[in-house]
């Protein structure tokens, strides 16, 4: 995601007013977004050294794309009077979840050179919490049972991409910091 993409979209969605513009407008603003999001995701993949690293980054990519579709049907049937809700297009399930490992268990033996995987990891999270901030506060400010409905979908599938990646980044600093506390052990004696 672009560096003015949810970064500043979460404070924006507090201002986003209820009438069918501000909706639209809301819902243009969540695309442009998770267009951002395929893209940075298509950047780690094409950078991570990790085998494992790439699949999930690519998943991740899919799951961006699959959110940009969804987002485009809703706003077709925000465009109508009056879009019944059993029209409403399903949103499918994050294919990850929030247990699922990221990278391959050889990325440990090389933490000291994961920078690009790191690095990865923090920005993902930092994206993934202003999506979920910015969905949260358009389900908070519709009026429309079935917009509210759309945005804390879209904020569930978010929150488990955050989490797997807490997950992920948590258990390579554990394992950065217990490695260089062996090397300074080593270095003592």
């Amino acid at each position: 995601m672009s560096g003015g993409g949810l970064a500043t979209l979460a404070g924006k969605a507090d201002d986003m007013d209820t009438t069918q513009e501000g909706m639209l407008a809301g819902i243009d603003q969540a695309i442009q977004a998770e267009t951002d999001g395929y893209h940075f995701y298509q950047i780690a993949a094409r950078n991570t050294r990790d085998e494992g690293g790439r699949v999930v980054f690519e998943t991740l990519a899919e799951d961006e794309l699959e959110h940009v579709r969804y987002l485009r049907a809703c706003r077709g049937l925000l465009l109508k009077e009056s879009p019944p809700e059993e029209t409403v297009p399903a949103l499918g399930e994050p294919r990850l979840g929030p247990d699922d490992p990221i990278f391959s268990p050889a990325i440990r033996s090389r933490l000291h050179e994961a920078h690009i995987e790191i690095s990865a990891l923090s920005l993902a999270m930092h994206l993934e919490a202003n999506a979920v901030r910015f969905y949260d506060a358009l389900a908070t400010a519709a009026t429309d049972a079935w917009v509210r409905e759309m945005y804390r979908r879209l904020a569930l599938w978010e929150e488990q991409h955050l989490r797997m990646l807490k997950r992920e980044h948590d258990l390579l600093i554990r394992d950065y910091d217990d490695a260089a506390a062996r090397f300074a052990q080593r270095a003592a004696c």
